[in-house]
């Protein structure tokens, strides 16, 4: 799924407004609500009163601290908190022992990626596991079998996913002896592993908001997916994602590529499998990540794009979503500021509803609201401005 975030303004959002302009509304969301995000509680309604641009008061003009509405009334922004579901896939081939940046063997690094992300983002997402491939026991498959699963493990689970997932790779990683000690086959079914994830969210019942797959591997698709005839193991690997793309139900896949890739053919499969899932890293459309500290930037980088979001309820009445219009507060009225394209949020409409997307400083910040407790966030707009009716 593309997140694109859009840019905000320069202006800087205050905390005290004019009481005129200052309706409120404080929105509880219940530690562990669960996928899909619980409703929040509001209060408060229009008020009214007071200048604004275009009716004689303070300028909106950037620079100026404070928010102000045009027609002198704001109302509350009902919003509802993102609960993304999100399947780690990772790789345990034998590659993955190689050592990375000259330091600790890939899959290590990614284990510590991953448990440090978890730590951070479990109570705000539902997460799952599967890695590939298999330990050589299933004959079904073959060499190109997806290996260990963890279902889906939702915020609410009193067994969290962080407790769940990381036994599953300390069997591939001894903390005890630091080796890696997985046995299984050489190939890479990534495939495999994809289908196993666009199988769990098609049979889960759950309300999560978005999905999404992780996908961290060191080499390309090596099994088929589809056609075991068929040469071309990375265009089936695509087309799998593709597929979870396109959805019922619709999952939007990121690719880690770990390790420094210099062979032209990989670089643009490991582009074309990015861009089958619609996301994209950056400079490249993978998430490059060939030294350890860039495994753990590039998985909190995409794990906050997805949690990083508010979701503005269908019934809300009208509002400027001009974000210069917008104020979002923590709990002790402290607000989240929207000061440029890199630390800010920016209001955007998919085909899932609108939203306020949030990226930088911004999202900490969200995500620190979130995550205490109890989760206060307060959102206020600006009505918008109506022609006169004809005389």
């Amino acid at each position: 799924m593309t997140r694109r975030w859009g840019g905000g303004t320069a202006l800087l959002l205050a905390a005290l407004l004019s009481a005129a302009c200052t309706e409120k509304v404080v929105l509880d969301h219940p530690v562990g609500a669960g996928g899909g995000g619980g409703a929040f509680g509001l209060g408060g309604g229009i008020g009214n009163g007071g200048n604004g641009f275009g009716d004689g008061g303070v300028s909106d003009a950037a620079g100026d601290s404070r928010l102000h509405c045009s027609n002198g009334q704001s109302i509350a922004v009902n919003v509802s908190q993102e609960v993304p579901s999100i399947m780690f896939a990772v790789d345990r081939s034998p590659t993955m022992r190689m050592p990375l940046d000259g330091t600790m063997a890939r899959f290590a690094v990614t284990r510590d990626a991953i448990n440090a992300a978890l730590n951070k983002y479990q109570q705000l997402a539902t997460f799952g596991y599967v890695e590939f491939p298999g330990d050589g026991n299933d004959s079904s498959c073959g060499d190109c079998c997806a290996g260990g699963f963890v279902p889906l493990i939702s915020p609410s689970n009193t067994n969290n996913a962080q407790t769940a997932i990381m036994p599953m790779m300390n069997q591939c990683w001894s903390l005890s002896m630091q080796q890696y000690n997985c046995i299984g086959s050489s190939e890479s079914p990534s495939g495999q592993a994809l289908q196993k994830i666009a199988r769990t969210f098609r049979n889960t019942s759950t309300s999560a908001g978005q999905l999404y797959a992780l996908l961290l591997t060191d080499g390309p698709p090596s099994c088929a997916v589809f056609d075991p005839m068929a040469p071309d193991f990375c265009d089936q690997t695509a087309s799998q994602i593709s597929d979870m793309n396109i959805g019922p139900p619709k999952i939007g896949t990121f690719v880690v590529v770990l390790g420094t890739v210099t062979d032209s053919k990989n670089i643009q499969c490991f582009n074309n499998l990015a861009s089958a899932g619609a996301t994209s890293g950056g400079g490249s459309s993978y998430y490059p990540a060939d030294t350890e500290a860039l495994v753990g930037f590039q998985i909190d980088r995409i794990l906050s794009s997805t949690v990083c979001r508010l979701n503005i309820s269908p019934n809300q009445q009208p509002f400027d979503q001009n974000p210069a219009r917008i104020e979002v507060d923590v709990k002790n009225g402290q607000p989240i500021l929207n000061t440029d394209a890199s630390n800010g949020y920016a209001v955007t409409t998919t085909a899932s509803g609108t939203h306020i997307d949030f990226v930088g400083t911004a999202c900490t910040m969200l995500i620190g609201a979130l995550k205490s407790s109890p989760r206060s966030i307060s959102v206020r707009g600006c009505q918008p401005l109506f022609p006169s009716p004809p005389r």
